[in-house]
């Protein structure tokens, strides 16, 4: 029997679905006595295909890692109440669902978190679904929460 408290890590990618994966976490976090990590990964793919700009992109991705952990402190202060869990933040950088896999296995997460768009058809065909991508490749559990 399991007598370590579940890891529940959430991917945040500041939308309105990402709130209520957040929410969610929480609630199940309380029930289970759970510790929260959540997530937000600064997507870059500019770096690989312009080597001379190294500098001025290692400043605007500063920037966005900087930008990322304000809205994660805005995002998840309600988790610092005496009522809710505490959490830990992660900012990482890449591709989103490898960075969540790659986060996820890091902290050993028992769940993982997310909100889905609900994206499909052609939406979905050309944005593919960061969500369906972990849900994949994920070793454990993975809950989205959908759109109403």
């Amino acid at each position: 029997m399991k007598t370590e408290k579940p890891r529940i890590l959430v991917a945040l990618d500041f939308s309105a679905q990402a709130r209520k994966a957040l929410d969610w976490a929480l609630l199940h976090a309380v029930a289970t006595h759970g510790e929260v990590h959540v997530v937000h990964v600064v997507e870059y793919k500019l770096a690989d295909v312009l080597p001379a700009a190294d500098k001025r992109l290692e400043r605007e991705i500063d920037q966005l890692k900087t930008e990322a952990q304000l809205e994660l402190e805005r995002m998840v202060p309600a988790a610092q109440r005496g009522d809710l869990p505490p959490y830990t933040r992660h900012i990482a950088m890449g591709s989103p669902a490898a960075e969540i896999l790659n986060v996820a296995e890091s902290i050993k997460a028992d769940v993982i978190v997310m909100g889905s768009h609900g994206r499909s058809g052609m939406g979905r065909f050309l944005l593919g679904s960061v969500a369906e991508k972990v849900m994949r490749h994920a070793r454990g559990v993975v809950v989205c929460v959908k759109p109403e």
